[in-house]
């Protein structure tokens, strides 16, 4: 097994409470510990989880390949060859499939998890850059950076079946848990996207902070929070109406961010770029910032497990992941 020993079993960690003093551990009940370290890759940048529990896909720029975790042991079990450098990567909701964004190739590669072996490229656009399945696993939706464009392959075929024209260098995708939307970060615009996942069209633009990047819907479809690595700082905006309710400054250059459900909470996690990779942890109840964890080197992008036990982190400087407990 893959899983390197480790001697910072309780990690940096700073608790607050809303007013600003300390807060007692027992007030939160979050994922705040290392409990792995997997070995993966060279350049980890993209990570997803099957909502079975049963495994972890992580994309490996480096070394043109995707990365498969066993979840239950948290052990490497081997990696599949993709095209040039894979960016992001989608599981469909049955666990059947994956799809791999490769950016150098401006492709998308199939893989079919019982045979771990690639089935189909689909040809997209310029700098193929992020993904995302419908939870009805139907669609999947990647945007193509400098073509200003989504895809959209209908998965019983992998056949492109639409073309979305969207705002400046599109750099982050996610869609909405009840299928209705799917949201884009239109980087060099500074605003989010919403298409219609029924027309296929862009309905309306959201203004956010400077340089939008990575961004996570919390459970429930109410909110969506984005991060801005221009201004440091994480967007919160109300799906019901598409507008947005607050601004969270935060340290250093945010990246990559993930929501989970732990306890009476809701939390997002916020990978800072270039702070030894804190993750700042914020409670969504009230957006108020509760613990910064130092772990890992230049995370990009982070996820978190479907049973909300786990926050999973792709540590490029070392080439693993973390995971949190």
């Amino acid at each position: 097994m893959n899983i390197r020993p480790f001697a910072f079993a309780g990690v940096s960690i700073l608790l607050f409470s809303c007013g600003g003093e300390p807060a007692s551990p027992s007030d939160e009940v979050f994922p705040d510990s290392v409990v792995a370290v997997i070995d993966v890759g060279t350049y980890p940048t993209g990570i997803c989880c099957d909502q079975q529990g049963d495994r972890v896909y992580v994309a490996e720029t480096g070394d043109n390949s995707i990365a498969v975790i066993d979840a239950g042991s948290w052990s490497y079990k081997g990696s599949i060859t993709v095209e040039s450098l894979p960016r992001k990567v989608c599981v469909l909701p049955s666990g059947e499939f994956v799809y791999a964004a490769n950016h150098g190739s401006g492709t998308v590669s199939v893989i079919d998890t019982e045979t771990m072996q690639v089935i189909r490229s689909i040809p997209t656009g310029l700098q193929t850059d992020a993904i995302c399945a419908l939870p009805s696993g139907g669609f999947v939706y990647v945007t193509n950076a400098w073509d200003d464009n989504v895809m959209v392959t209908e998965t019983s075929g992998d056949t492109v079946v639409d073309t979305i024209a969207v705002g400046a260098f599109p750099s982050s995708i996610c869609a909405s848990p009840d299928c209705e939307h799917v949201y884009v970060a239109c980087t060099d615009d500074h605003r989010i996207d919403v298409i219609s996942t029924e027309s296929n069209t862009v309905t309306c633009s959201i203004a956010v902070g400077r340089l939008p990047h990575e961004m996570c819907i919390l459970p429930g479809n109410d909110y969506l929070y984005n991060v801005n690595h221009g201004d440091h700082s994480v967007t919160v905006t109300d799906l019901a109406r598409n507008q947005v309710i607050d601004t969270i400054a935060v340290d250093h250059e945010p990246f990559g961010i993930c929501a989970l459900s732990s306890g009476e909470y809701t939390y997002v996690y916020v990978a800072l770029k270039y702070m030894q990779d804190n993750l700042m942890v914020i409670r969504a109840a009230d957006r108020s910032i509760v613990a910064t964890l130092t772990v890992g080197t230049y995370a990009q992008a982070i996820t978190s497990s479907p049973d909300g036990l786990n926050v999973l982190v792709p540590s490029q400087g070392d080439g693993s992941v973390l995971v949190l407990e």
